[in-house]
């Protein structure tokens, strides 16, 4: 009995983008996938959107909050205050603006 020759290699099917001409019964289920795909990315861009807007709420909300803070500590205790303290108070929330701005 003759050996057969396992060394040579097997045709190789063609690629996917190579599809040649398809039967017309393929076209309802290609263009619910072109559809499908354009739906799932449309969703992901929504998703995105929605995070980054959230985003820039809450560092919105933290700074609002820095700030409703620090009226509260210079109303209860103005004389706890140093004028060093007070200038980093101020650029410290100058600098929560300008990354909120920068955010938008």
């Amino acid at each position: 009995m003759p050996k057969q020759d396992t060394t040579s290699a097997n045709p190789q099917p063609a690629p996917p983008t190579d599809l040649g001409p398809m039967p017309l019964s393929n076209a309802p289920g290609l263009a619910l996938a072109a559809v499908y795909g354009s739906l799932a990315q449309s969703t992901g861009l929504l998703y995105q959107n929605a995070v980054a807007a959230q985003q820039q709420q809450t560092l919105a909300g933290n700074v609002l909050a820095f700030g409703a803070v620090l009226q509260s500590l210079a109303r209860t205790a103005p004389e706890a205050k140093t004028a060093a303290s007070s200038a980093t108070d101020v650029e410290a929330v100058l600098n929560l603006l300008k990354s909120l701005q920068a955010n938008q």
